[in-house]
């Protein structure tokens, strides 16, 4: 993932101060997130943000916060309208916890997130994994802001506890990943087709969908997709749609999960709950003795990691 190329203690040469406005939007975001109480708040709220390198803000030379990157901080709380609306030069916000400092009480939890976060122009990643975020998907992605277009190429809300059916997609013009594993999402797929984005992963395992997997006309017409992961949603049915195979449709499609659905494969691999193209393109079985994957392959058929 691509939030492992940074690094929570970036140092900026010079930086300039940051705004007013930026500077009482990060002072909120303390607040409302428990900051006293994270494991590493290192210089927070003295003096400068950018100047005297706050832990996990990350700055450009012009003094604009560009990234809030945390891991296993022990964030809590809410992110609000308030804290969204100042942070407009926000690229990157990456909070991560993992299962070791999470049990059930109320730790590690963040209530809510404005909405707001979508309408940040120069906003590319949101990646919010192991927070047990306790919203639904019409709070988070409200249908009246779906004219609004996003600019973030990357959504990562997994280990979460998100709810409700999956949002409409129209808006997020240059999504290529998409990933809400692990949540509590549930109706059917028919919103994916609001995607219009040249999407390269959609991962939604491990939720509560039903139903058929539609032919997903718009993704065929981009034809990069090369990730389809919907293993464990067990009320999912009916026949995988066969255009899937073709060549005209999906020609970069490596994996599509169905483990743990009730999804019916075609003919070439309806002895398997993992279907790789580039194995039904040759008629082959992943137990044959000449089977052979790359090592791009290998890393979705190995089982999912506890973060």
């Amino acid at each position: 993932n691509s939030y492992n190329k940074y690094d929570s203690n970036l140092v900026i040469s010079n930086p300039r101060e940051t705004s007013t406005e930026e500077l009482e939007a990060l002072k909120l975001f303390y607040k409302e997130t428990n900051g006293p109480f994270w494991i590493n708040n290192n210089n927070w709220l003295l003096d400068d943000p950018c100047l005297n390198k706050w832990y996990g803000v990350h700055c450009n030379l012009r003094g604009n916060i560009i990234g809030l990157i945390f891991h296993e901080n022990y964030i809590q709380g809410i992110i609000s309208s308030e804290v969204i609306n100042g942070l407009i030069h926000l690229e990157k916000i990456i909070i991560i916890n993992t299962l070791k400092y999470t049990n059930e009480t109320n730790e590690n939890i963040i209530y809510f997130i404005s909405p707001n976060i979508w309408n940040i122009k120069k906003l590319n990643e949101v990646i919010i994994k192991n927070v047990k975020l306790y919203q639904s998907t019409a709070t988070l992605f409200p249908e009246t802001d779906k004219n609004i277009i996003s600019n973030v190429e990357i959504i990562e809300l997994d280990y979460n506890k998100i709810y409700s059916k999956l949002p409409d997609f129209s808006r997020f013009e240059k999504l290529k990943i998409l990933s809400m594993s692990n949540n509590n999402i549930i109706g059917d797929l028919s919103n994916l087709n609001t995607i219009i984005s040249d999407m390269e992963i959609i991962q939604i395992n491990d939720n509560n969908l039903e139903g058929e997997i539609p032919n997903l006309n718009n993704l065929q017409i981009n034809k990069k997709l090369q990730v389809l992961d919907l293993r464990n949603n067990s009320k999912l049915n009916g026949d995988l749609p066969n255009n899937f195979f073709s060549e005209e449709y999906f020609p970069n499609l490596k994996y599509i999960g169905l483990i743990l659905t009730h999804v019916t494969p075609p003919p070439n691999c309806k002895n398997h709950a993992i279907c790789i193209k580039r194995l039904l393109q040759k008629s082959k079985s992943i137990h044959d003795e000449d089977f052979e994957l790359t090592s791009y392959e290998i890393n979705f058929l190995l089982p999912r990691p506890n973060i």
